[in-house]
């Protein structure tokens, strides 16, 4: 409604004196709106109401101000106007933007009436076509999966090994399906091949038969009997078809033209025909040849079996129609193959005729063909058994020839050479192309789809020799001309093996062979099956990938809700519960949001706060820290957890994040342009994670620290960061930066009241720079300069130099404060640096001596890593803590140093066990490395305390139980693979792993001095390799390098091999491929001792150093055993403490000094060990029944450390750090 039409509406209920009447009454009201709205459509009009224009007239003329006619303006009151902006009088967005939804234009709002009637809408829908929304949609979707497939490629590999098992299944049950498929059909075409083969084997026989019945006929008829001798008489002549000068017929004139005998020999024929059913179209002529002389033949001319116009419609009924289920092509080969030699004429009628007059007479043994000699030389053997000829090609059929000798006694026939009683031999011709259409073969093969080639063996003359091959007698393949003799080889690659079968038959020529193959490959009719299989197996696959992208979208959903971890514990059922001992935890919220939102629109206060905290989530994962929840305007973040860091990195992060988000806020603008401003609070302390609910869960944090950062919130000021005094302390051991913080003071008061805390000291996080280090102070509250500071470590400052500068201090006062690289401190990252720096140098020296590249950035970052959560591992107990750490690593450092650089001068010590040792980097970075973990996680007992206790960790690790724990939870950590690269720089070659975990054993486990076991065991190796090489050396008995009989007890390692290859990822095959590496030898004997006696000598080093430091450390272990006596777990130590000191010296530790020095010779003799314990016992004999009071005196006050010390030494000139 624009302003004109709520002035007319109002001009209108006033004219109606309607003003001031209730809803009630408004709702009986009638009004005529389009006298009131003239511009409004029907559709519009008919959904106002008086009470409801009513409304928005009274709404928008008090928010707007407008001017009612009486004169006066309808203002806010001040206190809504007050409460937009803040004290210093800068506008706050919440006013900008409650203005501007007040004062917007007429013009605009008139377009946003438009906009949201519904004739409007309804055009706009009826204008967008839904197919274009629909495509649009998918479209915008695939892209979304796509992009989202290539950026985890495991969903596009899964989906591509689903693809290629399902079509691999798929293809192997098709490729199933087809053999199956095909192995029938072969069965199908054998079982046709020997049931047509057989079948064309049965009309074969049966059309002998009757050559036989001949035979028998001529042998028992007394009509032919004279022919032969009659016969034999007759001179010789050249006939008709003789070649010139060739006589090879004889006379026989009166003798084959006898019409008697001829009527008497076509009676017999046709008998014999009719008796077995044959036609002269199935054996078109019978001969008779007494004496071997063609003499008499039956028809003598036949003139139907090859008329070309009777081929197709042959006489006989039964047959009528045989020949149209020949195939084309196999027609056309059969009516081919006419040639000079064939008996065939031509009638008066121009009809082909089979005129056999022309043989009358012939005697084929003149014959000059050798085939026409072969075959008589095999019809008068003495089997006088069938001789078959043929198939042969013979006007345009094919055709068998048959012979068979006619013996009886009483002739005498010399055929060859060879005198037989053979009367004569009968002859017949078999239609063989009729024969095959008498057994339908074609049609039978036609009609199931098959191919079939029928051989013979052929045993040819040619070119002077004979050969043997397969010759096709019947197929319906369209090749060669079926008439000529085509070699079985030229249709081999018209039949694919793999879908034929092949068959021999028993015929009365001999074995055929009978292949039938099928016409059409079956693979053939899957192709598009196959098609749809690959299609179906990439359409599943993309439904497999649609479904991993899906999942891969609801998990990264998921992990936006909640860490993993805990989503994979809400899968298993359980209970989400994490403890987490120290987090930080930050809070923030909008200054003045909770009065403003009720004076803006819900949607209003969404956008704004979506813009907003969209760009807190990006700052959340640039830092790393969890953000856990926003309710309203409020922001938590937790550093710390779910990812457990040490304290001052989660610290650090978290004070990283809310600078930095300070900074933001300060540059951000809404997209109105406006501006907002925050406050915000950090908290440390232990909490507690977990999952509250079933039904929409959510993963919460609760704990006093929880609280604590919402009241460092709320009592913060506008765009400032308040903290709690525990995150202040953390932020001074922050690993990285320098954090400037301040004090927040109220009033001259420090710090401010919290509800339910009370004064709480508190501090402001103002800003974060980088590291630097002071190098004029390095102690609280000095009397030189009189600073209150502490160190501050350098990221500028050089490994090296702080390496040197640590190794060169004189040994009695390894941690004065001689300066400020080597001071004592309590100040972690100072102790952090200086370990890293240690190691660093080490690692460099032997990567350099084994001829790798210098150490990387990232490898040094992953070191310092590496030592700081090392060093946080250690649990804040008297004695065993990092401070002792750094002061063993610090002694060790310094031992080699001293000893290298006696080798690099030339004084090369002499008596010395293990000179190789010393001249070996690797061997040294990993004793000072053995001594960063020599303690991890110690919890002040000792370990027959754990034992007694049954500790979780004496249950675990029987014998040296912290060592143990400690060996293992620092190689778990290094083996981590945040740590790759530090590993690849520590043992690059298997050799470099076995050398790296057998001196860590040595070191660790011989710091067990507690032990008598461990006492005994290292003497005893110390005797062993001493006498062995005092043998070496002076009688020169035994090499080195040869093997000697060491008692197996003697390898510290051997208890623990099990955890040895374990801790160090070494596998059975890597000790398959090194048998050495583990076998007791003189060298790695020698290795071993001096390892073990280096290690337990810089582990009580205070005690051969100066008397400040072993005061300190004595100290700290009174304190120590002191706490177990309070726990009830030792008793008190204090009354035989004094004494108690005295031996321990003169039983272990002067001792263990001069075992060292005879190890290592001259080269340590500037270190004096033996002397400084001596001195410092000699003087703990005087003074320490007096010191030992003092001690249990400070205990018991509680009061500090240096005071205690500085009574102790009250008439010295000491320095001590505070």
């Amino acid at each position: 409604m624009t302003k004109q039409d709520r002035g007319g509406f109002k001009n209108y209920m006033r004219n109606s004196q309607l003003e001031g009447s209730s809803d009630d009454e408004l709702d009986d009201v009638s009004v005529d709106y389009s006298q009131v709205f003239p511009d409004f459509a029907p559709s519009q009009l008919a959904r106002l109401s008086v009470r409801d224009m009513m409304r928005e007239s009274q709404t928008t003329s008090s928010s707007t101000g407008e001017t009612s006619h009486d004169g006066t303006t309808d203002l806010t009151d001040g206190k809504s106007s007050s409460s937009v902006s803040d004290d210093s009088g800068r506008n706050n967005v919440w006013s900008a933007m409650t203005k501007r939804a007040q004062t917007t234009s007429e013009t605009k709002k008139e377009s946003q009436s438009d906009i949201f009637s519904e004739d409007y809408v309804e055009q706009k829908a009826a204008s967008k076509s839904i197919f274009a929304g629909l495509f649009s949609r998918m479209y915008e979707d695939f892209r979304h999966y796509l992009h989202t497939a290539a950026k985890y490629p495991y969903i596009l590999i899964y989906t591509l090994v689903v693809f290629t098992v399902l079509l691999t299944a798929a293809l192997f049950v098709l490729e199933s399906i087809y053999k199956a498929e095909l192995n029938n059909l072969r069965d199908t075409a054998r079982m046709e091949a020997l049931e047509s083969g057989n079948s064309i084997a049965e009309i074969l026989a049966k059309a002998l038969i009757p050559l036989r019945s001949l035979q028998q006929a001529i042998i028992h008829s007394s009509y032919f009997q004279h022919l032969p001798h009659q016969i034999k008489q007759r001179p010789m002549i050249s006939g008709e078809n003789s070649k010139e000068g060739v006589l090879d017929y004889r006379n026989v004139t009166g003798l084959c033209d006898d019409h008697n005998l001829m009527k008497e020999f076509s009676e017999i024929v046709q008998g014999i025909n009719k008796n077995f059913g044959f036609d002269e179209h199935r054996i078109f002529n019978y001969r008779l040849a007494p004496y071997g002389v063609h003499c008499f033949s039956e028809p003598l001319v036949n003139t139907h079996v090859f008329n070309t116009s009777d081929h197709h419609t042959t006489s006989h009924d039964d047959h009528e129609g045989d020949h149209d289920d020949m195939p084309e092509h196999v027609h056309r080969h059969l009516m081919t193959g006419m040639n000079d030699h064939d008996e065939m004429d031509m009638n008066e009628d121009k009809e082909q005729v089979f005129d056999t007059r022309g043989d009358i007479g012939w005697d084929p043994i003149f014959s000059e063909d050798p085939l026409v000699l072969e075959t008589l030389a095999d019809v008068y053997r003495e089997e006088n058994d069938l001789v078959i000829m043929g198939p042969e090609a013979m006007h345009g059929k094919e055709v068998f020839v048959a012979y068979l000798a006619v013996n009886f006694e009483g002739y005498n026939y010399t055929a060859f050479g060879k005198p037989t009683n053979a009367f004569g031999f009968v002859m017949h011709y078999i239609d063989w192309t009729q024969m095959l259409y008498d057994n339908n073969i074609f049609k039978k093969m036609s009609d199931k789809r098959l191919h079939f080639e029928l051989t013979q063996p052929s045993h040819e003359h040619m070119d002077g020799t004979y050969h043997d091959h397969q010759v096709v007698i019947a197929t319906n393949l369209d090749k060669a001309e079926l008439m000529n003799h085509t070699n079985m080889d030229d249709h081999v690659h018209e039949i694919n093996k793999a879908l034929s079968a092949t068959v021999e038959i028993a015929t009365p020529v001999g074995k055929w062979t009978m292949v039938v193959a099928l016409e059409k490959d079956p693979r053939s009719s899957i192709i598009l099956t196959r098609i749809i299989c690959v299609v179906g197996c990439l359409f599943f696959s993309m439904l497999f990938a649609v479904v991993l992208v899906e999942r891969q979208l609801h998990k990264l959903l998921l992990y936006k809700i909640m860490p993993a971890n805990i989503i994979q514990k809400l899968n298993k059922n359980e209970t989400v519960v994490e403890r987490y001992r120290l987090v930080s935890v930050f809070f923030s919220d909008i200054v003045g949001f909770t009065s403003l939102a009720g004076e803006m629109s819900p949607l209003q206060v969404m956008r704004m706060l979506n813009e907003l905290y969209s760009e807190f989530d990006k700052i959340v994962e640039k830092h790393g820290v969890y953000k856990v929840e926003t309710i309203g305007d409020a922001y938590m973040v937790v550093g710390g957890a779910p990812e457990k860091i040490p304290a001052p990195e989660a610290a650090q992060k978290v004070a990283l994040f809310a600078l930095e988000l300070m900074e933001f806020v300060k540059n951000f603008r809404t997209s109105n342009g406006d501006r907002i401003y925050i406050r915000a609070g950090i908290a440390s302390g232990p909490v507690v994670a977990g999952v509250v609910g079933k039904s929409m869960p959510r993963y919460c944090f609760f704990g006093d620290t929880v609280n604590s950062a919402s009241r460092m919130e709320s009592t913060s000021q506008t765009s400032r960061i308040q903290c709690m005094d525990l995150t202040y302390r953390l932020l001074q051991d922050a690993p990285s930066f320098l954090f400037h913080l301040e004090e927040r003071v109220e009033g001259g008061q420090k710090g401010i009241t919290l509800k339910g805390k009370g004064m709480t000291h508190t501090w402001w996080l103002n800003g974060v720079s980088g590291l630097r280090v002071s190098t004029e102070c390095v102690e609280k509250n000095c009397e030189k300069c009189g600073n209150n500071h502490e160190i501050v470590p350098s990221a500028t400052s050089d490994a090296i130099i702080q390496s040197i500068a640590l190794s060169r201090q004189d040994w009695k006062r390894i941690g004065m404060p001689d300066n400020s690289l080597v001071a004592a401190t309590g100040h972690n990252q100072v102790m952090i640096d200086r370990v890293t720096a240690i190691l660093q140098h080490r690692l460099s020296i032997a990567m350099e001596q084994r001829g790798q590249d210098s150490m990387t950035s990232k490898q040094k970052q992953q070191l310092r890593l590496y030592v700081s959560e090392i060093a946080f591992m250690y649990k804040n107990v008297k004695f065993h803590n990092f401070e002792h750490c750094l002061h063993v690593t610090t002694s060790m450092h310094k031992v080699i140093d001293t000893i290298v650089g006696s080798i690099e001068s030339g004084k090369v010590g002499n008596g010395s066990i293990c000179q190789e040792l010393w001249q070996n980097a690797f061997t040294h970075f990993v004793m000072v490395f053995g001594c960063l973990i020599h303690d991890v996680e110690h919890t002040g007992q000792s370990n027959q305390i754990l034992a007694a206790k049954r500790h979780r960790v004496s249950k675990r690790y029987p014998g040296p139980s912290a060592e143990r724990n400690s060996i293992y939870i620092s190689l778990d950590l290094l083996h981590n693979r945040r740590f790759n690269a530090l590993r690849k720089a520590i043992f690059p070659s298997t050799e470099d792993r076995f050398k790296f975990g057998k001196c860590i054993f040595w070191a660790v486990l011989g710091t067990d001095i507690a032990s008598p076991e461990t006492a005994r065991n290292v003497i005893s190796r110390f005797d062993v390799v001493h006498n062995v090489r005092k043998s070496i050396e002076k009688k020169r008995r035994l090499p080195i390098d040869e093997p000697y009989d060491y008692d197996p007890a003697l390898c510290p390692v051997g208890p623990y091999v099990n955890d040895f290859q374990k801790y160090n990822h070494i596998t059975k095959s890597d000790i398959k491929s090194h048998p050495t590496e583990l076998v007791i030898d003189q060298q790695g004997l020698e290795y071993c001792v001096a390892v073990e006696h280096l290690m337990q000598l810089c582990d009580v080093s205070h005690l051969m150093q100066g008397w400040e430091n072993f005061l300190k450390f004595n100290f700290r272990l009174y304190k120590e055993l002191m706490d177990c006596h309070r726990n009830g777990t030792l008793s008190n130590p204090s009354s035989n403490w004094a004494i108690g000191q005295i031996g321990f010296f003169n039983n272990y530790v002067i001792p263990l000094a001069k075992r060292v020095e005879k190890i290592c010779g001259s080269d340590v003799a500037s270190l004096q060990f033996s002397t400084n314990a001596t001195a410092n016992v000699t003087r703990w004999e005087r003074e320490g029944d007096l010191i030992t009071e003092i001690f249990v005196a400070g205990y018991e006050s509680g009061e500090a450390e240096a005071i205690i010390l500085k009574r102790c030494l009250e008439n010295e000139n000491a320095e001590f750090s505070a």
